[in-house]
C-alpha cells in the first residue's frame, strides 16, 4: 500500500535587495550561481526557502552578504558581481569575517610605504590619530550618561602624542576604554513584556564588555554585546573593502599586530569609527525591545543572534561604509605623503635612492578619492572647492510591539494591535497611573495646594460614597445574617488576584486603581458585596 506525504514545501519567498542595494544570504544550502546571465540566489532553513534572479542592469545590488558557511558559491557568480561593482562578505555564524571583496587599485608606492610606517614614525603617528578619533567619539556618547567619566576620557585623549611609542597609546586607549564600558554597562536592554520571563536576567542589560566565557569581547552573553560584536565584523569588512579600494594592504597594520587570520590594517580604521556604533546601538534599545526569537543561547552560555534581526543589522551596511571612507582614505594620504626611509649610518645604495626617489615622486601626486569622492565634489564650480559629502541617514530595525515583540509598520505606534494594546495598558499604563495620582497630589500639597479640598472635588467625593453607601446598604439587607469572614477572603480569592490585570478589577468593582491595587497587594479587604465579582474575574483570567 503506498502512503503519500501530507507535507507539502511551503512557496518560497522572493530575494530582493533592499532599498541601499544590501541582500543577506542565511541558512542552509544558500546557492548563488549565474544562469543566463542572470544571479540565481537561493537560501532558507528545511522547507521555508527563499529564491531571487537578479539581472545586472536592474539589481542595483551594491552587497552581498551570507551568513553562514553551508552552501555554494559559483565562479561565475563572483564575476557578476565584481562587473557590475558589488563586494561579497560572508561572515561565519560567530560573526568572524570570512570573506570581503572588493574593487582593488593597485598603488605600489602606497604600499612601500605602508610597509615602511612602523619604522618611520608615521605610524605612530596614525595610530595616535585613529585612537584620539576614537576616544572623542566615546565622550560623545557618554557624556550624557556620564559627565564625569566623560571628563576623564578627555583628559586621557589628551596623552595620546605621537612622540609615544605604540604601547604607550595602547595602554592610553585600554584605561580610557576600562572607564567607558564600565558607564554603558548599566544601559538597559529591554525586551518584550511578553518575553520578559523567558529569558535570562543578564540579557535585560548591556553588561560588562568583557565576556566570562572567553575572557575578551568575544562570545557575547547578552544580546546587547552580540549585537555589537556582529556590527563591528561588518565595520571590519566594509574597512577591508575600503582599503583595497584606496590601494592599502589590509593585512598591514600599524596598531594591531600583525596575524595570520587577521587583517590587522581593516582592524586599525575601524577603531575610529566604533563609537558610531556604539551610539547606533543605544539608539536602537531606545527604540524598540528586543524579543525572545532575535537570539538564542547556547549550551555553554554564549549569546548568538537569529535572522531577521541579522538580515536587519546587516542592511546597516552602507552606514558603517561611508563612515569608514574619509578614514580609510586619510590613512592613504597619511603614508604617502610623510613617510619616508629610515635614516642609516652609511651611505646609501642605489636601490634606496630609487626607492626614496620613487616615494618623493608619488608623495607629490595626490591620490584620488574613490569612496567619498571628495575631490570629484569639490571640482564642480558651485562648491566652490569645498566637498559636499551626503550624510546617510541612521538605518534603524524595524520598531518592535512593546507588549509582544512583533514588528510594527512606520509610524509612531508602540503596540501593534488593540490585544496587546489592553493587556499593555491593564500591566503598565493603569499601574503607573494608579502610583502616579498619590506622589502627584502630595507634591500639590507640598507646594500648599490641595485639588481634594475644592468645592467641586467635595461635591464629586459625596455623591460618590452616598452611592456606593446606598449599595452597601441594600446588599447588607438583602445578605442579612450571612456571615462573611474577611479570612475567607484573604484565602480563598486573594491569591487569584495576583494575576487579574487592575482595569478587570476595576471594570468589575467601580472601584478606583488605587483601591485595587491595594486589594490586590492585600492591604485592604473589600466589602463582601465585591468578593463575587472579583471571584468572577479570577475565571477569566
Amino acid at each position: 500500500m503506498r502512503t503519500h506525504s501530507t507535507s507539502t514545501n511551503l512557496p518560497a519567498a522572493t530575494i530582493a535587495p533592499s532599498r541601499d542595494g544590501i541582500l543577506v544570504l542565511s541558512g542552509y544550502g544558500i546557492t548563488v550561481r549565474v544562469d543566463r546571465g542572470h544571479l540565481i540566489l537561493q537560501d532558507g532553513v528545511g522547507r521555508q526557502r527563499r529564491q531571487g534572479r537578479l539581472h545586472r542592469a536592474t539589481s542595483h545590488l551594491t552587497r552581498l552578504v551570507v551568513l553562514g558557511h553551508a552552501g555554494t558559491v559559483s565562479l561565475d557568480a563572483l564575476r557578476w558581481l565584481y562587473d557590475i561593482g558589488a563586494s561579497f562578505i560572508q561572515l561565519d555564524h560567530d560573526g568572524t569575517v570570512l570573506v570581503a571583496t572588493g574593487h582593488s587599485r593597485e598603488h605600489p608606492q602606497l604600499r612601500r610605504a605602508q610597509a615602511l610606517a612602523p619604522w618611520t614614525g608615521i605610524g605612530t603617528a596614525l595610530t595616535a590619530e585613529l585612537l584620539r578619533r576614537k576616544l572623542q567619539g566615546h565622550i560623545a556618547v557618554v557624556r550624557p550618561l556620564e559627565p564625569g567619566t566623560a571628563d576623564t576620557i578627555s583628559e586621557l585623549t589628551e596623552q595620546l602624542q605621537p612622540t609615544l611609542t605604540v604601547d604607550a597609546l595602547r595602554q592610553v586607549e585600554a584605561q580610557a576604554g576600562a572607564l567607558y564600558w564600565q558607564a554603558l554597562a548599566s544601559t538597559l536592554t529591554p525586551f518584550a513584556r511578553r518575553d520578559v520571563v523567558r529569558v535570562p536576567a543578564h540579557w535585560q542589560t548591556l553588561g560588562p564588555r568583557t565576556s566570562p566565557l572567553s575572557k575578551s569581547p568575544r562570545k557575547a552573553v547578552t544580546p546587547g554585546h552580540a549585537v555589537l560584536n556582529y556590527l563591528y565584523a561588518l565595520v571590519e569588512a566594509e574597512a577591508r573593502v575600503a582599503c583595497l579600494a584606496v590601494g592599502l594592504d589590509p593585512a598591514l597594520g600599524v596598531l594591531h599586530t600583525d596575524l595570520r587570520y587577521r587583517d590587522s590594517l581593516a582592524c586599525d580604521l575601524m577603531e575610529a569609527v566604533r563609537p558610531e556604533v556604539d551610539r547606533w546601538l543605544l539608539q536602537l534599545v531606545a527604540r524598540r525591545p528586543f524579543a525572545k526569537q532575535d537570539c538564542f543561547e547556547t549550551r555553554a552560555g554564549q549569546c548568538r543572534l537569529l535572522p531577521p534581526l541579522t538580515h536587519e543589522l546587516a542592511e546597516t551596511l552602507p552606514l558603517w561604509a561611508q563612515a569608514v571612507a574619509p578614514v580609510a582614505e586619510h590613512a592613504a594620504r597619511l603614508l604617502i605623503q610623510e613617510t619616508r626611509l629610515p635614516a642609516t649610518d652609511g651611505p646609501r645604495s642605489d636601490n634606496d635612492l630609487a626607492l626614496s626617489s620613487s616615494s618623493r615622486d608619488s608623495a607629490t601626486q595626490p591620490l584620488p578619492t574613490p569612496l567619498t569622492q571628495a575631490k570629484r565634489s569639490a571640482g564642480r564650480p558651485s562648491n566652490q572647492g569645498t566637498p559636499r559629502i551626503r550624510q546617510k541617514r541612521p538605518a534603524l530595525p524595524a520598531k518592535r510591539c512593546l507588549q509582544c515583540g512583533r514588528p510594527l509598520r512606520r509610524g509612531k505606534a508602540r503596540l501593534c494591535g488593540a490585544a496587546c494594546r489592553e493587556r499593555y495598558a491593564q500591566e503598565v499604563r493603569i499601574p503607573l497611573f494608579a502610583e502616579a495620582g498619590p506622589a502627584k497630589l502630595a507634591a500639590l500639597r507640598a507646594q500648599g495646594q490641595n485639588p481634594t479640598s475644592t468645592p467641586e472635588a467635595q461635591r464629586k467625593r459625596a455623591a460618590t460614597q452616598r452611592e456606593r453607601a446606598a449599595a452597601r446598604k441594600k446588599w447588607d439587607r438583602e445578605h442579612e445574617g450571612e456571615v462573611f469572614d474577611p479570612m475567607q477572603f484573604t484565602r480563598d480569592i486573594l491569591p487569584h488576584l495576583q494575576d487579574v490585570p487592575l482595569g478587570a478589577m476595576m471594570t468589575a468593582t467601580g472601584l478606583s486603581p488605587r483601591y485595587c491595587s491595594e486589594i490586590r497587594r492585600g492591604i485592604r479587604v473589600p466589602h463582601p458585596m465585591h468578593w463575587a465579582v472579583l471571584g468572577h474575574t479570577t475565571d477569566a483570567v
